[in-house]
């Protein structure tokens, strides 16, 4: 029993590699094992599923892949290309319909009188100064012609008049112009008219004092205004 106490315990076996190896690899098998096992009951278990909808009838039909929209050149959408197209026809087409009833109103809105005889107006003016330019020439020719372009004046005053009797410029314009050509009585007439619509006129006392220089004054005589 003394010697029993002294000799040394027997030590434990050590395991050995081969032993090892094989017990790693069934693990590894074992889980392998495992996982083959969830996906093929995962998939039997979509596989009820999708057999159960099939059967009540409500089986989703699949979703088709989004279209791309279709390009041109640069990668710019035809669609967009389109709209920026229309757009344009419709703004261009409202413009130019805008431009067209514009100008039929134009057409068709009524000339009043006194449009009518402004622009005669215009016209007499034109000749009257054109008679003063040759006027100042100082020559026979020039002051023959000049006489011819005072009467065109005068006959474009006398039309303004005869459109509209109350446009009172046209009045005192068609006596400047008799008095050019020196035909006073008529003169005078054409001024005591442009007197009798424009009474507050600025140069209606410049128009008086020229009358009654000429001995006129608010009477017909054989005098009259100097140039208006």
């Amino acid at each position: 029993a003394r010697e029993a106490a002294f000799l040394p315990l027997k030590a434990e076996a050590a395991p050995s590699p081969t032993r090892n190896a094989a017990t790693k690899s069934s693990a590894a098998d074992r889980a392998v094992d495992e996982k083959s096992a969830r996906e093929a009951e995962q998939r039997a278990k979509a596989a009820r599923k999708a057999a159960r909808a099939k059967e009540l009838g409500i089986v989703r039909p699949e979703r088709p892949a989004p279209r791309p929209a279709p390009t041109v050149f640069g990668g710019v959408s035809v669609l967009a290309l389109a709209g920026v197209v229309v757009l344009g026809v419709l703004v261009g087409g409202g413009a130019g319909a805008a431009l067209a009833w514009r100008e039929q109103s134009k057409q068709q809105a009524p000339v009043t009188a006194r449009a009518r005889a402004e622009q005669q107006f215009v016209d007499g003016n034109r000749a009257y100064d054109a008679a003063v330019q040759l006027a100042s020439r100082g020559d026979a020719a020039s002051a023959s012609a000049a006489q011819t372009r005072f009467s065109d004046a005068v006959g474009y005053y006398k039309a303004a008049i005869n459109i509209d009797r109350a446009y009172a410029l046209a009045h005192r314009a068609k006596g400047a112009a008799l008095a050019k050509q020196q035909r006073w009585d008529e003169a005078a007439a054409a001024y005591r008219d442009y007197l009798a619509l424009e009474r507050d006129a600025i140069d209606a006392a410049d128009v008086r004092e020229a009358l009654a220089r000429r001995g006129l004054s608010d009477v017909t005589s054989n005098g009259g205004a100097g140039g208006g």
